[in-house]
């Protein structure tokens, strides 16, 4: 076990001892609350070092440093935030006045923003997730700095509008559901793709989220169809992008195909029966309404088959070979010119037996866009970023002979 984990470990089961204490002092003697504010603290402290010690194993591994990192990070806000909570805060508030929740407000920003953040981080170490991981962290990002600013206006402006912080939380939640859809619709984005209507996701999810940014500030009132338009095609598009995302093998490919429609039809019925309840007849009540309940079965289908699309692409997904390079010293080869079965060491030789020179070389067979190893790969493609590559028995690797 590592220093830090033993030490971690050890403040966790020294504060869960204490929690234990306190909670049996202050049923048997205390009069006041301060056992059970100490039975708090020990509690909090015994949470976070648990939920450290969780982060910083993620860290261990390349592939959830920046995970853990964030995690890392929001714990220690959140301990410290709850430490003061349970110690100092009732007291200023008592003495000073200091009545408004900024620092409940900032915890509950930080627990809503750390798990997009996380998820941001991780995607962020695949070449085909990295430009959607980098929107989801943006998106958090200025979601939680509105969030924190919603809890703390009153410290800066001292206006005490109840309605000015629903209009500032309500519009980080705008950004932050709208960005990770609009998000999606940047799944497997590399320079050269050809699914260019990946955009209309994008510009779904501003346009959506512009118009209930306005429509929380300015009351307007207007009529909803745009929106729900707006907002159906950026569902729409990020759902295809999750769908193609599984990468099916070829056999199976009619389930994505199949998921992939019933997810269009469902946003194309839905943004007809609106069309028409808006502007059609009202002799064709019943015709949107059962419009509307096939784009509900339809939804329903889609994401049952989505779910199943994820199950198929995992149980049928290639091997990975993800190991560190081999550390190959020598290759064993017939001598081009004596045709002697020898193991000679890489690099400059010669045969042991008519003392041609060689020179060996061997090289592994990697992706030239993201250095995935390609031992077993087939399909003439990275099975990591979906590069073209050479297929088995072409010149995926070398093995190079020279006489003299």
């Amino acid at each position: 076990m590592r220093p830090w984990r033993a030490i971690l470990l050890r403040i966790m089961l020294t504060a869960l001892a204490v929690a234990a204490g306190g909670g049996a002092l202050a049923f048997l003697f205390a009069n006041g609350d301060w056992a059970g504010r100490i039975m708090a603290m020990a509690i909090a402290t015994a949470i976070a070092s648990a939920v450290l010690i969780g982060a910083m194993t993620m860290m261990d591994r390349p592939k959830l440093l920046w995970a853990g990192a964030v995690l890392a990070g929001a714990t220690l806000i959140e301990y410290l935030g709850a430490l003061y909570l349970i110690g100092p805060a009732r007291f200023l508030r008592q003495t000073y006045g200091l009545e408004q929740g900024g620092v409940e407000g900032t915890l509950i920003a930080v627990a809503f923003a750390v798990w997009p953040a996380m998820i941001g981080a991780m995607m962020i170490r695949s070449p085909r997730f990295r430009l959607a991981g980098v929107s989801v962290l943006t998106v958090s990002g200025i979601s939680l700095l509105i969030w924190v600013f919603g809890s703390w206006d009153w410290f800066f402006y001292s206006s005490g509008y109840w309605w000015w912080n629903e209009r500032v939380w309500s519009t980080g939640g705008v950004i932050m559901g709208m960005g990770l859809i609009g998000s999606l619709a940047l799944l497997d984005f590399a320079p050269g793709t050809r699914r260019h209507w990946r955009w209309l996701g994008v510009l779904g999810s501003i346009i959506t989220s512009a118009g209930w940014i306005w429509d929380i500030w300015m009351k307007t009132g207007g009529d909803p169809w745009p929106l729900i338009l707006s907002t159906s095609v950026a569902i729409v598009v990020a759902f295809v992008m999750v769908t193609l995302a599984a990468q099916m093998p070829p056999a199976h490919r009619w389930l994505a195909l199949a998921t992939i429609a019933a997810g269009v039809a469902s946003g194309v019925l839905l943004d007809i029966a609106v069309l028409m309840d808006e502007f059609g007849p009202q002799n064709l009540l019943e015709t949107w309404e059962f419009l509307g309940r096939s784009s509900g079965a339809a939804g329903i289908l889609a994401g049952c088959g989505l779910l199943a699309t994820w199950i198929v692409a995992r149980i049928f997904k290639p091997p990975r070979f993800e190991a560190l390079p081999v550390s190959i010293k020598a290759i064993t080869l017939y001598c081009p010119r004596c045709q002697k079965k020898q193991t000679l060491a890489l690099g400059e030789s010669q045969c042991s037996q008519c003392l041609l020179h060689l020179a060996v070389k061997v090289a592994e067979p990697q992706c030239d866009k993201c250095g995935y190893l390609l031992y077993g790969a087939s399909g003439g493609r990275c099975p990591e970023c979906g590069h073209a590559v050479a297929e088995p028995g072409e010149a995926v690797g070398s093995a190079v002979l020279s006489g003299a």
